[in-house]
């Protein structure tokens, strides 16, 4: 969900944005719902191939919230001077042994500047941020997708599902 939305503000200020999903399903909603200008599904496709064929002069920005394989790609596509934002590594949750990028040599090779970015770090800005979405969405320039769950005892299977990325959008447990 939060990819979705970045991807959604990138599209808003010009930028080219591939998404990057692991179902027919989630890569239609990027490209048809939301715009994306390609799509590109793990899970079946070679993403450093893809990537290559999509931006054949280089990935100028990426932001992560997935590690492992899929972030080895694009590190192999960038674009001198990239810029990464990293803030999250779902990939790599479930695994016993963080195995961590294996092209971090690209990163000194084309000179990448990468970025932790966590949410509580920018609380000062989350009511102005908070409006501006709401406003974007209200207005119907941004969408979101959620996937509710109810009940406390579905805490178990909603965290396998989040982890095993069968929802589609913010996944949510009401209780």
């Amino acid at each position: 969900a939060v990819g979705s939305l970045v991807g959604q503000l990138c599209k808003r200020k010009g930028a080219k944005v591939v998404g990057i999903a692991g179902s027919p399903a989630k890569c239609t909603y990027l490209k048809s719902e939301l715009g994306y200008d390609c799509v590109i599904n793990y899970k079946t496709q070679d993403v450093a191939k893809e990537l290559a064929a999509f931006a054949p002069d280089g990935i100028s920005g990426y932001f992560d919230n997935v590690g492992g394989d899929v972030t080895d790609a694009v590190l192999l596509n960038a674009r001198n001077n990239c810029k990464i934002a990293i803030c999250g590594s779902i990939s790599e949750y479930d695994n016993k042994e963080w195995a961590g990028q294996k092209k971090w040599n690209m990163i000194l090779m084309r000179r990448i500047s990468i970025k932790g970015f966590i949410g509580f770090d920018h609380m000062d800005e989350m009511a102005e941020a908070k409006a501006e979405l709401a406003m974007l969405a209200s207005e119907g320039k941004i969408r979101y997708s959620e996937d509710i769950r109810e009940g406390l005892e579905t805490y178990p299977a909603t965290v396998r599902l989040l982890m095993s990325g069968h929802n589609t959008g913010k996944l949510i447990l009401k209780i």
